[in-house]
């Protein structure tokens, strides 16, 4: 049977894409949507990485949401949910999957995976990130949708790798004229807004974009393993991947480890993007077998007793020695010896925890050794006076440089 494959205008596709949204309405199922979308485009061209053995691994996060049933050492508790659950209930329809139809859905980094809830996790509750590896032990296909209006604009993070994309394009049409090349390259810019508007409106259209890349091409002997594309909630900044579930069990894909973690500042919905979290435990799994669990461990390597400043309620100011030897005069003990008693408390380590939560977003998940170097303020209680050349003063802060560790150790 013979295909008939066209490229078109830039003119042109915006008339299609216009068109697709006019007609695609939320009354028709996914085979119709598919079928309107097919004939507006003439078909069309999907382009597609091939990842085999001599790439690089790749690693990949999740969330899960701890449901009923739910148990943190089994593999199986951190995948998708059967198409109908024990309660004859389906899958919802999302982005990328019809009802009924669940897909695999990951992020590229762990601070997408948790904008991806939508705010759902909320302060203070637990849940769990899981890291994934994905070894190309046979070639994987990507479905690639990373092109969109705003991967386009400068600044946006994924322009770079959108670029070197957009070459490869390039070179593989290289022999059609140059207005066709900005066609086909428009053509996958509007598919790859309409797949990341950001309404939930249009999930009739993606989702059965989606399933005909991912279950219906099978059908025909086409298998795409995944769809990736960026995180809308994310700001387009990440990608994720929304894949077959084919894929756990096919052996490309490992469950590495897992976080028991819980939010303790959202600043998501700001310009900053951060979100600071704090870890429980961590779970090892070899081989997709649960291991063993870990609990963080802070370690202090240095305290730079020479730069330590402290300052009174009056703000007086003694830096270095001095200030060390500084009698406190409720106490007759020096500053240091204070000190001393303090940072090896466990309020003190819970001063730390917190200033290792803050770290940058790529790190705060880190399954490795985490190394800190900060000025640490402790409040001083009230009370705790010094002589001064203008009489006693009760100290406010002390302001401690120190270098500690983040790492994890093994739970008894």
């Amino acid at each position: 049977m013979k295909v008939e494959y066209q490229i078109f205008t830039k003119e042109v596709i915006e008339e299609q894409f216009n068109k697709i949204l006019e007609t695609c309405t939320s009354g028709l199922d996914h085979e119709e949507i598919m079928q309107r979308i097919h004939e507006i485009l003439v078909n069309r061209i999907m382009p597609v990485t091939i990842n085999d053995q001599a790439d690089e691994q790749l690693t990949i996060w999740r969330i899960t949401d701890p449901y009923d049933g739910f148990h943190p050492e089994n593999k199986k508790s951190y995948v998708n949910p059967p198409s109908i659950d024990k309660n004859g209930i389906k899958c919802s329809r999302q982005r990328a999957n019809i009802e009924g139809c669940p897909v695999f859905y990951t992020s590229i980094d762990p601070l997408t995976s948790i904008t991806e809830m939508k705010g759902n996790l909320g302060i203070k509750k637990k849940f769990f990130v899981s890291r994934w590896k994905l070894k190309f032990i046979r070639p994987v296909i990507l479905h690639q949708l990373v092109f969109n209006s705003q991967t386009n604009k400068n600044g946006n993070a994924l322009k770079e790798y959108t670029q070197v994309q957009e070459l490869k394009w390039n070179n593989a049409l290289k022999e059609i004229p140059f207005h066709y090349q900005e066609g086909f390259n428009y053509a996958l810019l509007k598919i790859g807004d309409l797949f990341t508007s950001p309404t939930e409106k249009l999930y009739n259209i993606t989702s059965a974009y989606a399933h005909d890349v991912l279950y219906k091409a099978r059908e025909k002997g086409v298998q795409i393993d995944g769809i990736t594309y960026p995180s809308v909630e994310n700001k387009n900044n990440s990608l994720n991947i929304a894949w077959h579930p084919d894929i756990i069990n096919s052996g490309c894909l490992a469950l590495e480890e897992v976080f028991e973690c819980q939010i303790i500042e959202d600043n998501l919905k700001y310009e900053d993007q951060s979100v600071s979290i704090s870890i429980f435990r961590k779970g090892t799994f070899i081989n997709d077998i649960f291991s063993h669990w870990e609990s963080p461990f802070l370690k202090i390597l240095e305290i730079q007793w020479t730069e330590l400043q402290l300052r009174t309620f009056n703000e007086f100011v003694l830096k270095g020695t001095e200030a060390l030897e500084t009698i406190i005069l409720e106490r007759d003990i020096s500053v240091q010896l204070f000190l001393e008693e303090h940072i090896f408390s466990v309020a003190f380590q819970e001063i730390l925890n917190e200033c290792s939560n803050s770290k940058p977003k790529q790190q705060m998940l880190s399954t490795l050794q985490i190394n800190f170097e900060q000025i640490v303020v402790l409040q001083a209680e009230h009370g705790n006076r010094i002589m001064t050349p203008s009489g006693k003063q009760c100290i406010e802060i002390f302001m401690i440089p120190i270098k500690w560790e983040k790492s994890y150790k093994a739970i008894k």
